[in-house]
């Protein structure tokens, strides 16, 4: 059983990343857990501390605030909603509460999850409401196990769209989804190249590869900005999801650079899988 895990603002639950976390989780099988992220600025306790070398006890604990325990009401109405819906959908589920740095603690539980949902909008911040938020980008970045951006509207998938130039960051990506979802095996498979060279990569090696996994695949072509060309042929799509290469630009493969994800996530509304090599 594969371990899905779903990041959520603990005082923010958005219905729809759950709905599309219990589709994911349903059809392959797998146990969903809801990682609960709260930016919680003091313990529970007081705690010891260090100022220049001179240890003080920090006596302001977690319920001294003035909304604790507002908070804490919408945050167990919050984790009822995820269990119900789980419940409901007929999905394994669990929950984590992780109180300490969000960046942190998701970081920490990527390194056991086989997939992390993130919705593109997600922040601690009160101040911001952008549609794709300095946290997610950060978490693309770092996360220790491939991630799937949520769209913000979901009514299935129709075709997987794999990115591929022949450098190893894109096939890893490919063999990653392929192995985390094996069931979407009769799905039309779509493989976009840009600017490619005769005689260059692999085609041969990864055809035979995706015929071993899908049923219905077909190799398009394009040439131009490669960034520019991957996005038109995705704004033609409906019910697609893309699949993408490392997102860190240490490790982006050589023609699909991190604007792509980035322009891609900010204005489709697909899923985006994003595996680190």
């Amino acid at each position: 059983m594969k371990n899905i895990l779903l990041a959520i603002n603990a005082e923010k639950l958005i219905i729809s990343d759950i709905d599309f976390g219990c589709y994911l989780a349903k059809m392959s099988g797998s146990r969903l857990t809801g990682v609960f992220l709260e930016n919680q600025l003091f313990s529970e306790t007081p705690t010891l501390k260090t100022v220049v070398g001179i240890p003080y006890v920090e006596a302001i604990v977690a319920s001294d605030l003035p909304d604790y325990h507002e908070k804490l009401t919408v945050f167990d109405e919050n984790v009822r909603i995820f269990n119900e819906i789980c419940t409901r959908c007929g999905v394994q589920h669990s929950v984590h509460l992780d109180k300490a740095t969000p960046m942190h603690e998701i970081i920490s539980e990527s390194r056991f999850g086989d997939l992390l949902i993130i919705n593109p909008a997600i922040n601690f911040d009160d101040a911001s409401d952008d549609d794709y938020s300095n946290f997610t980008t950060d978490v693309l970045a770092n996360s220790e196990c491939p991630v799937l951006v949520a769209p913000v509207k979901f009514e299935g998938i129709d075709e997987i769209v794999f990115t591929y130039d022949g450098g190893a960051a894109e096939a890893f990506a490919i063999r990653q989804f392929a192995n985390i979802f094996p069931e979407l095996d009769e799905e039309k498979i779509s493989v976009v190249q840009v600017n490619k060279q005769d005689g260059s990569g692999d085609e041969h090696n990864l055809k035979q590869y995706l015929c071993m996994h899908y049923t219905n695949v077909s190799f398009h072509q394009l040439n131009g900005n490669p960034n520019q060309e991957l996005f038109k042929f995705l704004f033609q799509r409906k019910n697609a999801l893309v699949v993408i290469g490392a997102y860190s630009r240490s490790k982006i493969s050589r023609n699909f650079f991190p604007s792509a994800a980035d322009r891609l996530i900010k204005s489709l509304s697909i899923p985006v899988f994003i595996a680190h090599y």
